[in-house]
């Protein structure tokens, strides 16, 4: 079964399925795995190796550094570590872009928040005069009415 070049979604892959998709041959891939740390492919309970498309995107990283970039194996590996270090680093950014999103949102929602409380307040405070307010007037308007009787 040839899988070359066809792209699925699963959620591990077979070493025979690995060696199909990647288009690298058995003993290639067994020895690479022997020569790149970053190959880790786990074991399921039958002792069938089990990748990751992460895995197979590292393999297809380290087929092209050596066939195409026709890099030595040490050259191979240099560029790798600084290949996935440089990824790591634009996951950290995005990461940290991410965090601080989230974090300027909360403060804005904590702004909105205390503006709404203290417009809220404000309101309040602003009735309760109004109350007050009306409450002077009418005692005023009575004392008026009442002067006004007296001396009428």
């Amino acid at each position: 079964m040839n899988f070359e070049g066809q792209s699925t979604n699963k959620e591990y892959y077979r070493f025979n399925e690995v060696t199909s998709i990647t288009g690298v041959k058995p003993y290639v891939l067994r020895f690479w795995e022997t020569e790149f740390d970053q190959i880790r492919p786990s074991l399921l309970e039958n002792g069938q190796k089990a990748y990751l498309q992460g895995d197979i995107n590292l393999i297809n990283k380290i087929k092209s550094l050596l066939f195409e970039d026709k890099l030595s194996i040490p050259e191979a590996k240099l560029e790798l570590t600084k290949i996935l270090a440089d990824e790591a680093k634009v996951e950290e950014t995005i990461s940290n872009d991410i965090s601080t999103s989230i974090e300027a949102n909360d403060e804005i929602a904590s702004v909105n928040n205390n503006v709404a409380y203290q417009t809220s307040s404000l309101e309040m405070m602003k009735k309760a005069l109004e109350v007050d307010l009306a409450e002077k007037k009418s005692v005023v308007y009575k004392k008026q009415f009442n002067f006004r009787y007296v001396f009428c």
